[in-house]
């Protein structure tokens, strides 16, 4: 019960959140240091247009809610709730401005709004601290602020910031500092700060690798040359909600010549695809992927890693030798369908001959497949494993891995209609990489109709928002690449989509 009033009082918190419209300049910004290893920043004016939640339909949500909420709080608190609610002014934060999260390597994290009054903002502080019992807010220096759970909520004449450490003390003084900082000397001053802003999405994200966990970052920093940082790597990107479609962005951040270098050499590593095996595939495979592999240059690379060097005994670096190494092109993998319980699928790819698959055979003691392993033919092969049975081999220098003997025989025969016709054929053109999911027909499966039949509730609920999905897709260019989840509704925004889905999952409202 406590759960379910909580997530109908954080509903009531996005409400107030999105409910804005105008625009000025946002000096808040200034309190995120230059040092900051992930940035995100939210567009609420946009989503709240987006999702039109100031629209009429949304009022029997808001009655709703403050019904729900009337009886967790005091009248005084509810009250105050519903001022803000029917006036998100009311709350002192300029919700029409964008709201930022950052962290930094002693920082876990901080969540900063602009103010747009200070004395209505301190009138919120007040009502909270009323409500859950707490020390009274503390001034000095231009600054207002209360300690509360390890965490530090703290605001002056223009910035609000909530920051907290989930690993040790939070440093508060590093915090109150913040508000002193230039923003000549903030991460505003940046040119990814700039770069964050030509994402033009609704949320624009910077992430550096440094910002992983500990024990990730430790793992990444092995397998990375002496002389590139994980703080000197990561994405810039962000996500938009379109018309039946949400958009996902990323460009690869370099920080220095080291980290530049590397990235340029794993690019060596992909040409343009042409989409050759794409006429394999019909148009209503459930997934397909797809990309363009230099066999030698990858298998050097990892040769070099020292992870994996270290990892893997010599005779088997020397079949991935023989087996990567003869990679020389396209390559494609299919899922086309369910049979009874099982997918059907093929893999096919572009090889210089048949050495690579000839190595896998000849290696099977060493791999423990001597049992289910047979020599067909020349470059044909057949491995029989449990109740499945699959073929790999090589012809006309193209390699085929498949449990579907006609995708074994007929290699990269064309069927009508393919995936070259289907709605998202025109993504894949110019990609080094291309991966869809088509989700549609996913749903559309006996097996997963008949899971779905038996759904109640928020299940049903979740199933709902799955069958409304068509596809997702994603594709990389190298440096940069874009994903796109599509729905079947192409007339309405997609975020308007989910609050509907969110309004039926608190109550079908």
């Amino acid at each position: 019960m406590k759960e379910k009033q909580f997530l109908k009082l954080s509903v009531s918190a996005i409400l107030i959140v999105f409910l804005a419209a105008c625009s000025k300049t946002a000096e808040y910004t200034s309190v995120i240091p230059a040092d900051a290893t992930s940035v995100v920043s939210i567009d609420l004016k946009a989503l709240s247009a987006k999702a039109e939640l100031g629209g009429s339909d949304m009022q029997p949500v808001r009655e709703k809610i403050l019904s729900e909420a009337k009886g967790n709080m005091s009248a005084e608190a509810y009250q105050y709730m519903e001022k803000v609610m029917a006036n998100p002014n009311e709350s002192g934060i300029d919700l029409t401005q964008p709201i930022y999260w950052f962290n930094t390597s002693t920082l876990s994290g901080a969540l900063i709004g602009k103010v747009a009054d200070q004395g209505k903002l301190k009138a919120t502080f007040d009502t909270f601290i009323k409500e859950n019992n707490l020390a009274p807010l503390t001034s000095e220096r231009g600054l207002t602020y209360i300690s509360h759970e390890g965490g530090l909520y703290i605001f002056n004449q223009s910035t609000m910031m909530i920051a907290y450490s989930t690993s040790g003390r939070l440093d508060e003084d590093a915090v109150k500092a913040l508000f002193k900082q230039e923003a000549g000397d903030s991460f505003t001053a940046m040119d990814t700060f700039t770069k964050m802003g030509k994402q033009a999405c609704d949320i624009n994200y910077f992430f550096t690798f440094a910002s992983l966990p500990d024990l990730y970052a430790s793992q990444l920093q092995a397998s990375l040359p002496d002389s590139v940082q994980p703080k000197d790597m990561g994405y810039i990107g962000g996500w938009n909600f379109e018309d039946g479609r949400i958009r996902m962005k990323v460009e690869t951040y370099m920080a220095s010549e080291e980290t530049k270098k590397l990235f340029e050499e794993q690019q060596a590593l992909y040409g343009k695809m042409s989409n050759k095996f794409a006429q394999a595939a019909p148009e209503n495979s459930l997934s397909y992927i797809a990309s363009s592999l230099k066999g030698e240059k990858i298998y050097q690379v990892l040769a070099q890693n020292r992870q994996v060097a270290g990892m893997l005994p010599p005779e088997v670096m020397e079949l991935l030798k023989s087996f990567i190494g003869s990679l020389d092109g396209e390559i494609a993998a299919a899922f086309t369908g369910v049979e009874g319980f099982t997918p059907l699928f093929f893999v096919y790819a572009d090889v210089k001959d048949g050495s690579g698959l000839k190595a896998i055979y000849d290696g099977k003691d060493m791999m423990g497949l001597r049992a289910g392993m047979l020599q067909m033919g020349p470059d044909e092969y057949m491995y029989r494993a449990d109740m499945m049975t699959f073929y790999f081999g090589v012809k006309d220098k193209v390699a085929y891995f498949t449990n579907a003997l006609q995708y074994a025989r007929e290699i990269n025969k064309a069927v009508s209609p393919s995936v070259k016709e289907a709605a998202y054929a025109s993504e894949m053109d110019g990609k080094l990489a291309f991966m869809v999911v088509n989700a549609e027909e996913i749903c559309e499966l006996p097996l997963v109709k008949m899971v779905a039949s038996s759904a109640y509730g928020d299940q049903k609920i979740l199933w709902d928002m799955a069958n409304d999905i068509s596809y997702l897709s994603i594709g990389s260019e190298g440096l940069t690449s874009e994903a796109s989840l599509v729905l079947k509704d192409q007339k309405t925004n997609a975020l308007k989509q989910i609050v509907n889905y969110i309004r039926k999952a608190v109550g079908g409202m």
